[in-house]
């Protein structure tokens, strides 16, 4: 099988909300109003609330892959210390 790699340096972000709306079955308007405060880092897991979706019902899905949690740290890392918003 052949196997495409895209560079972190360049597709980092695009990778965490791939991710995140593979795993979450999450719709566009819930990734683009997915915040931070939403996502709760466990170590071996990552927890991720969303608290209003289409259908006013609020969903959680966890991440346990490692490789996926890494690339989630590794974007977190990234992020500037103060942020003015904690949009995703």
């Amino acid at each position: 099988m052949l196997q495409a790699k895209a560079p972190d340096h360049k597709y980092l972000m695009f990778k965490v909300v791939a991710v995140m709306g593979i795993l979450g079955s999450c719709r566009r308007e819930e990734l683009c109003q997915m915040s931070l405060n939403n996502i709760e880092d466990l170590g071996n897991t990552i927890v991720v609330n969303i608290p209003d979706s289409k259908t006013r019902v609020s969903r959680t899905f966890t991440v346990i892959t490692e490789t996926y949690i890494d690339l989630y740290r590794k974007y977190l890392a990234l992020r500037p210390a103060h942020p003015p918003t904690s949009i995703y």
